[in-house]
């Protein structure tokens, strides 16, 4: 029994649908990228810094190829035709052109991770056009409608985990189900739609806060109440906490003022079903944020600085990567630098009717370039424009000795790859584009949470917080519900 609180696919059917395998898939294959599960693993121990335990690690990595086979040819989720037709994005980008069944979409071919493992493209696209998500989702519920055991319930709402009178195994679910009312039902699609999309738009949060306060009052007073029993277990996968501001405010404050990514239904419910039980959290103050300066594919040819002017990190780094780095060491406040040319190369991407950019990548870069910024003639005039004087500021040191390298092809500091490295021309025009992680008005950063119920990273078995429970027996989390 699947139950799904509105009309099924959630963040996944919003989402650019991309799956992250390796080891050797079909699809690498035929795109002749060289990949191996240990060329996979090396990359990922890295990336994960220890988040994931490296038994489960290489299991995902030994595994992937299989999993993406199995979605492939079981679910029919079409990562390219199995005539061996396929798109290989070579570039670097935040998310490919609609051709695309694969691309780097990680840090695969930056500093440090190309000196431990060998870049491969792992991101695997469903073929379609824009966001594929929907096309990733609708595969899987095709294939869960035509599964004979497989019952699925809409518009139903989890309230409580049930347990046994010791609290130690879970025994099932209390739920809220709305009527089958197609009025009914359509206001509750349409309450999902506008406030998953509310934030957007309004930066205040009113849209997205009011939509589920009535959702709640739809719930509570049209939704009947089910008592479900569970004889093997039940599986939390409710989504994250980030359109809870007040719970953005307890447990991720740095992260403040950021704009919701995901759907309405991240708003905390796994939170408050694992409470009620004795679930345990982890990493509730980690997130993750979007700060993606590429494309415009001149922008990783800048200079990213925090608010006195010390450089931050090597620009082409993969988006969350520079805003965690951001959020985590700077305050969350930052600027890129361009010169001249480097505006008007991304200008004329941005422009341009024969670029491969998507449309909301074409808008975000213009809104970048023409209002989200300063500018000033000479590197001491934008040292002003930006406020980075003062006893703290760098700016200008900074600068200077990033074009020294630069003018020999290298990046001493951080190791930014060579297509990505050029000397600024410090005397002319320059622009400062505002790169903090919030409060930004042109460009709102997305983010949502990583933090949530503790799980067994072999089973995703709830751990228990009571001391000496290792776990809360059939009773599991997956997804943003878990950490």
């Amino acid at each position: 029994l699947l139950i799904d609180r509105v009309d099924g696919g959630g963040s996944t059917r919003r989402s650019g649908g991309v799956i992250y395998a390796g080891g050797g898939t079909r699809v690498q294959e035929r795109a002749g990228v060289r990949d191996d599960p240990d060329n996979m693993l090396a990359y990922l121990r890295l990336e994960c810094e220890g988040a994931v335990d490296d038994e489960t690690l290489r299991a995902f990595c030994e595994q992937s190829v299989g999993n993406l086979a199995w979605l492939e040819n079981r679910v029919g989720v079409p990562f390219g035709a199995l005539t061996g037709e396929h798109g290989l994005f070579q570039g670097k980008t935040s998310y490919p052109p609609s051709w695309t069944t694969l691309y780097a979409s990680g840090n695969e071919s930056a500093a440090p991770f190309r000196e431990h493992a060998r870049p491969a493209a792992r991101g695997h696209r469903p073929l379609g056009d824009h966001l594929t998500g929907n096309i990733l989702f609708g595969a899987l519920e095709r294939a869960v409608e035509s599964h004979p055991n497989i019952t699925v319930w809409l518009h139903a709402r989890a309230d409580a985990v049930r347990m046994s009178p010791d609290g130690k195994r879970c025994t099932g679910l209390a739920v809220r189900a709305l009527p089958a009312a197609a009025d009914v039902r359509s206001l509750h699609v349409m309450l999902h739609m506008v406030g998953s999309a509310g934030p957007m738009f309004d930066a205040k949060r009113q849209i997205d806060r009011q939509c589920l306060l009535v959702e709640r009052q739809m719930f509570a007073e049209l939704g009947e109440p089910v008592e479900l029993v569970a004889r093997r277990g039940v599986v939390l996968a409710c989504g994250g906490f980030f359109f809870n501001l007040e719970a953005v405010q307890e447990h991720a404050p740095a992260y403040t003022g950021c704009m919701p990514l995901g759907n309405l239904g991240d708003d905390g419910a796994a939170l408050e079903l694992g409470a009620a039980v004795g679930a345990r959290f982890e990493n509730l103050e980690r997130c993750s944020a979007w700060k993606f300066i590429n494309p415009p594919t001149a922008f990783p040819r800048g200079v990213l600085v925090d608010e006195h002017g010390r450089r931050v990190a090597n620009e082409d780094l993969y988006g969350a990567s520079l805003a965690d780095v951001l959020v985590q060491r700077h305050g969350g406040r930052g600027w890129l630098i361009l010169d001249q040319a480097m505006w008007d190369d991304a200008n004329a991407e941005c422009t341009s009717t024969a670029s491969a950019l998507h449309p909301d990548q074409r808008d975000q870069g213009l809104a970048n370039l023409m209002f989200n910024r300063e500018t000033a003639v000479g590197v001491e005039a934008l040292a002003a424009a930006i406020g980075a004087t003062g006893p703290r500021a760098a700016l200008v040191e900074t600068l200077r000795e990033y074009n020294v390298d630069a003018r020999q092809g290298r990046d001493r500091a951080f190791g930014k790859a060579a297509q990505f490295i050029a000397p600024l021309a410090l005397d002319g025009p320059l622009f400062a584009i505002r790169m903090d992680v919030a409060g930004t008005r042109f460009w709102p950063t997305p983010c949502m949470s990583l933090g949530g119920i503790a799980v067994a990273a072999a089973s995703g078995a709830v751990l228990s917080a009571a001391p000496g429970r290792p776990s809360l027996m059939g009773l599991y989390a997956a997804g943003r519900a878990a950490s």
